[in-house]
């Protein structure tokens, strides 16, 4: 063997040990399993003062002020990218963040036209537009975010590779965090919607405990079928909300 290709054969076995490791270390989820959207939330630095003081005083010399900044953290919140937990909510996304950006256009013309009421409309327009955002992201109840959390792995990963292991254990934390769900109360002000998230509620509640009787099978598409009845049901939970 030539000096050359051993050094190449020598290094080349060195080396796979590290890409052995690279393959199997474990995918890490924290940053896919959180409802967060950062630009979002700096959005709100701006929609705060321009809602709580400018609309309320109807200060538009404020707003004029104001305008800079909103532009920036509509450009920044336009560049953003939905973490992987909220991926189904992609396109609801994108057209609230569109109505945004026209929003802003109107804001903007309204402020070169020195259109008071205009501009008083479109501050009270891009409210309502960042408020819409929000919901997309968060959810109206933490129990909802938390069970969320868990069904995202399960769902997205762990029944796609079939990782048994990995399953049952994801089955028992959503068992955990139905029971916590199960017991949660809508705030006053969605009240009305109370008795049409109950059935949901009892819908998803169900999926959950019969998924965890199918695990007992050990019947890889029994579960996977269970898996996806119970995502449904989680969805349709959401959907009382929208």
């Amino acid at each position: 063997m030539k000096k050359g290709s051993f050094i190449v054969t020598v290094l080349a076995l060195g080396l796979l040990p590290v890409m052995a490791y690279a393959e199997e270390k474990p995918h890490d989820l924290t940053a896919e399993t959180k409802a967060e959207v950062p630009a979002l939330e700096q959005m709100h630095e701006v929609i705060y003062p321009l809602w709580h003081t400018a609309w309320a005083d109807k200060d538009t010399a404020m707003m004029v002020q104001l305008l800079p900044d909103i532009i920036n953290k509509a450009e920044a919140l336009t560049k953003s990218e939905l973490p992987g937990i909220l991926r189904d909510k992609k396109v609801k996304w994108g057209k609230a963040v569109e109505a945004l950006n026209i929003t802003v256009g109107e804001y903007q013309t309204a402020v070169v036209k020195q259109d008071k009421q205009a501009l008083l409309d479109a501050a009270e327009k891009l409210h309502r537009n960042y408020e819409v955002l929000v919901r997309i992201v968060s959810p109206v109840l933490k129990e909802m975010e938390s069970f969320h959390e868990a069904l995202y792995p399960l769902y997205h990963y762990y029944v796609v590779t079939y990782d048994a292991v990995k399953v049952q254990s994801s089955v028992a934390d959503l068992k955990a965090k139905m029971e916590v769900l199960n017991q949660a109360v809508l705030p006053e002000r969605l009240q009305k919607r109370n008795e049409t998230f109950v059935a949901a509620r009892n819908v998803l509640s169900a999926s959950v405990d019969d998924l965890a009787k199918t695990l007992a099978s050990k019947d890889e598409n029994r579960i996977k079928a269970a898996v996806e009845t119970m995502h449904t049901a989680y969805q349709g939970l959401e959907k009382v909300f929208e």
